[in-house]
């Protein structure tokens, strides 16, 4: 049985291409199953850093190119576009990824315990639409085991930050202390919630959620302690806020550079700091050429 895994990730592909090629949680069944006409056994492992396809085949082959034209065709795009950024990894070359990456040696922020519970994630739904045989199993869960021993017999975790850290710092930069600053989450997510609370203890005292789904949003809220910003108002909310968090799972900006222009019109030269963790992404990047924006996407 051959393994392969073929993927794109921060280290070598610009946020421009991964998010050509990534895939939301809501599209894995789909996607697995049309990974189905491209081979027996498969996993698709798409974060905000990385999508990746492990693969089984009966034997030696072009398996990675198979992998390649799945992505292109699923996601109608040339494979042109993205196939310069690919890495390939064949048989313990592809079991060794996969155990960095479950460890959080290949992570952008160096041991971040987010990443097993993605590569878990990955399995089980992969398993749900019957594309896990014995060696997928054994590849994943072998992957799961080591990930969990770098973190109980070494020092990989002890220092970790997380992106929502980074984030912290990003606005801690723009305003310097962050105590008299407003939040608005533009989220009903982990990611976007990990962010809001990281700012909230940072200091942050006034948030506010938006969210398509008022329900969602208003559960966050809740949890964060903060009150519900109608999603059609996100416009005038920019204009009170100082700080906006994006994490969403939309194909389309949310956040338009016409939009953030028309709000910046209204703060009297007050800086606006936007912090776009989505991918794809949810704020225009022209956005950034708009003059006190501070954009910092992932």
């Amino acid at each position: 049985m051959q393994i392969v895994a073929i993927g794109v990730n921060h280290k070598n592909a610009p946020v421009e291409v991964r998010e050509k090629v990534a895939l939301l949680e809501s599209e894995l069944p789909l996607a697995l199953k049309h990974l189905a006409r491209f081979a027996n056994e498969g996993a698709i492992l798409s974060t905000c850093n990385r999508t990746e396809v492990y693969a089984c085949f009966p034997e030696a082959g072009e398996g990675d190119e198979r992998l390649k034209r799945f992505l292109s065709e699923y996601k109608g795009i040339p494979q042109n576009e993205f196939d310069p950024f690919v890495y390939s990894y064949f048989q313990d070359e592809a079991a060794r990824h996969l155990f960095g990456v479950a460890s959080g040696i290949d992570s952008m922020i160096l041991g971040e315990t987010e990443i097993m519970g993605q590569v878990r994630d990955a399995l089980v739904a992969a398993s749900s639409v019957g594309m896990v045989g014995t060696s997928l199993s054994r590849l994943f869960h072998y992957g799961l085991r080591t990930g969990r021993k770098a973190r109980e017999q070494t020092n990989i975790s002890r220092y970790a930050v997380s992106v929502s850290y980074a984030a912290v710092q990003m606005a801690r930069q723009v305003f310097g202390g962050l105590e008299r600053c407003r939040v608005l989450v533009i989220s009903a997510g982990e990611a976007g919630k990990m962010t809001a609370k990281s700012l909230r203890d940072a200091g942050v005292r006034d948030i506010a959620v938006t969210n398509r789904s008022p329900a969602r949003g208003a559960a966050l809220a809740r949890d964060l302690g903060g009150r519900l910003v109608n999603f059609d108002a996100i416009g005038e909310a920019l204009v009170d806020y100082d700080i906006t968090i994006s994490a969403t799972a939309s194909t389309r900006f949310v956040l338009t550079a016409d939009l953030v222009a028309r709000a910046m019109a209204r703060r009297d030269g007050r800086s606006l700091c936007l912090i776009d963790i989505a991918v794809p992404r949810d704020v225009d990047p022209e956005s950034r050429l708009i003059e006190n924006v501070h954009l910092y996407d992932i």
